[in-house]
């Protein structure tokens, strides 16, 4: 029952980039002093980041998008998900993160997205194991994307 509301979500908002479901800023579950995902995204085109994503990966790579509100950049860069849980800061009960965490050291993703303010302290390992490294610009402050050299 998720998925397909997870999905009609994705197309509403990937329709009308103008489009906030909610108003004001959501205060993050695990009251950590984190922004909330959609926060994080607010003035950021995702087809950007999408588009620096598949120029440092390649056609059946797969990669790991650690921001629930930023799934679509999957579908925008043509890439598969690197696990099953895409969503683990929705999933219940907690903590998932330990999961993806664990799954992504067994199969190590092609990239990694991270954007400041919203948890990634779970995919230092897989970053590390894979071998992945920066590739954003420093001076682009508002994500990151990590892949192999």
């Amino acid at each position: 029952a998720i998925v397909p509301v997870a999905v009609a979500l994705m197309l509403v908002t990937l329709g009308n980039p103008g489009v906030r479901l909610v108003s004001g800023p959501i205060p993050f579950p695990l009251g950590d002093g984190l922004q909330s995902d959609e926060a994080a995204i607010e003035d950021l085109r995702l087809q950007d980041v999408a588009d620096r994503v598949a120029a440092a990966t390649r056609p059946g790579d797969r990669i790991y998008v650690a921001n629930d509100e930023a799934q679509s950049i999957y579908w925008l860069a043509d890439r598969r998900p690197a696990g099953r849980y895409i969503f683990p800061g929705l999933m219940v009960p907690r903590p998932f993160y330990d999961q993806v965490r664990a799954e992504l050291r067994r199969a190590p993703p092609a990239a990694v997205v991270t954007f400041p303010g919203v948890r990634s302290d779970y995919l230092r390992e897989a970053i590390a194991d894979a071998g992945l490294r920066p590739v954003t610009p420093p001076s682009e402050e508002r994500y990151r994307v990590y892949a192999r050299p």
